[in-house]
């Protein structure tokens, strides 16, 4: 069953409950009247009956958008009280069209890096002059086809019985994910709720989908039209293959000839390009900022000097779109949602290369904007903690839709409590986290390995509190085992925790 009704799981749950209670009060209040004959006692019974009756009545009313239920996990902030107001920066109700341009491999530290002069991400620089930026945003598993399901979907990744297929290298292909061996899932996701108040759904991308599965996922879940390298290069002057795919610019053209067919309708339209990905190539000499290699480096230390270079490119592709789609004046009544799918890590920590290895910060640590020149005439800063599960209920609020029963995030611009934000990852280690203000916890189940870090004081996590702060310590392996437990009953709930346990 979908859930894709204003009649959330909590009325039902709620329901079931009340009808089960109700029936033992009659039995109860029948016991009762045989023994006791007591007048006044029967009524009190009755008196009850009514009160739940009203209480399922009640539970059964439409849940507001940000209304929570017995499927989301309570993540409010164990370290503050803080609150954040609710923000009318964006007017509720109108048909927006929205993009998704998930930006490669990019962690947040590097927004304000300059080379030799130069800024690595001008166009993101510009771009955050005309956006909602969050500041402290993650990705909750660093790894794209998660990231997909998290945005998709405001959901946490399950917990893996059998990570890895047996007997294979533990990689990103051989992983389980939900993508490619869930991808009929339960779950009513963006896209679909979309496509059902009326939008038209793109999706578009200069790697393959056949990879882990991503094209299958896609169609099952409502995007009218789908392009990838395959087709992309036959549209596209930049047609040349880059890496494990074409030049990003090859999106452009094609994508907006797509958005441009029909105006009548509104458009949910994916951008998703493949640089920076390893191994980091560039199109062309004009985007080598970072110079030649260093004599002596290390495979590490040229991988990152080539990514920098890709880094820069794969901005001069955001900035390329968004100026082609002023151009055709098809942002107008559009808010591009800009954010890196997780970030990418050179030996910041031991072992810490790529991306899926780790949680730390330059991990899962990544830009957010919101962009919209009208609305954001200068930059609305906000330095709450958010992540991936967010994106989807921050669209649904803004389009005064209902949130779904299932989903673990909240709109960034509703009233809300500070959160905190929880991470996972299989990089062969199972990994999980939580960001909670200042406190940043992770445990790394395989090794049995904890570490705590103070963002405030060490936001580059060298400093691990472990043995000096065992209070903290087992306040957050408490909401690690919470996040364990709440993966496994939710996926239980949703699909019988097939594989998941």
């Amino acid at each position: 069953m979908k859930f894709k009704y204003k009649k959330t799981l909590t009325a039902c749950i709620h329901a079931r409950a009340m009808i089960s209670i109700t029936i033992d009060l009659l039995q109860l209040g029948k016991t009762m009247r045989k023994i006791m004959y007591h007048r006044a006692a029967y009524i009190a019974i009755l008196s009850v009956l009514l009160l739940f009756a009203n209480m399922l009545a009640c539970s059964r009313s439409e849940m507001s958008p940000q209304a929570t239920d017995s499927l989301r996990l309570n993540v409010d902030s164990l370290a503050s009280d803080r609150t954040h107001p609710a923000s009318n920066a964006i007017p509720r109700g109108k048909n927006y069209n929205i993009i998704l341009f998930f930006f490669e491999s990019f962690p947040a530290k590097y927004l304000d890096l300059e080379v030799n002069g130069k800024q690595v991400v001008p166009n993101w620089r510009r771009l955050m002059q005309n956006a909602f930026v969050a500041r402290n945003h993650y990705a909750n598993f660093p790894l794209t086809a998660n990231a997909l399901f998290s945005v998709f979907a405001s959901a946490y990744d399950p917990i893996l019985k059998v990570p890895f297929e047996p007997g294979k290298i533990k990689n990103s292909e051989t992983l389980t994910l939900v993508v490619k061996n869930y991808p009929k899932i339960s779950i009513t996701m963006l896209p679909e709720i979309l496509k059902e108040r009326g939008y038209r759904t793109y999706y578009f991308h200069t790697w393959t989908l056949g990879y882990v599965g991503t094209r299958r996922f896609l169609q099952m879940h409502k995007f009218d039209v789908i392009l990838d390298m395959h087709q992309l290069k036959k549209e596209s002057l930049y047609n040349q293959r880059l890496g494990y795919g074409i030049d990003d610019r090859a999106l452009i053209e094609p994508g907006i000839r797509v958005l441009k067919r029909d105006r009548t309708k509104p458009f949910f339209a994916v951008f998703c390009p493949l640089s920076p990905h390893f191994p980091y190539p560039i199109p062309d000499a004009k985007f080598d900022i970072a110079g030649p290699p260093k004599k002596n480096a290390t495979f590490e230390e040229d991988c990152k000097r080539k990514y920098i270079n890709s880094l820069h490119y794969s901005d001069a592709v955001l900035g390329m779109t968004v100026d082609r789609l002023e151009e055709e004046n098809l942002l107008e009544n559009t808010l591009v949602f800009v954010f890196a799918d997780h970030g990418q890590a050179f030996l910041e920590h031991k072992g810490n290369f790529r991306h899926r290895l780790g949680i730390y910060e330059e991990n899962v640590h990544v830009p957010f904007i919101i962009y919209n020149k009208q609305l954001f005439p200068a930059p609305y800063e906000f330095n709450g903690l958010t992540s991936h599960v967010d994106i989807m209920p921050t669209i649904q609020d803004i389009l005064k839709m209902p949130i779904l029963p299932h989903e673990q995030g909240l709109s960034v611009l509703a009233h809300r409590r500070e959160p905190m934000v929880l991470f996972q990852t299989y990089g062969p280690d199972h990994i999980m986290g939580v960001r909670d203000e200042r406190w940043k916890y992770l445990y790394n189940l395989t090794k049995k390995k904890a570490e705590l870090y103070d963002m405030h004081t060490d936001p580059g996590e060298m400093n691990n509190l472990v043995e000096k702060l065992p209070d903290i310590v087992r306040r957050y392996h408490e909401v690690i085992e919470k996040s364990y437990r709440h993966r496994i009953e939710f996926y239980k709930s949703i699909i019988g925790g097939q594989g998941m346990l």
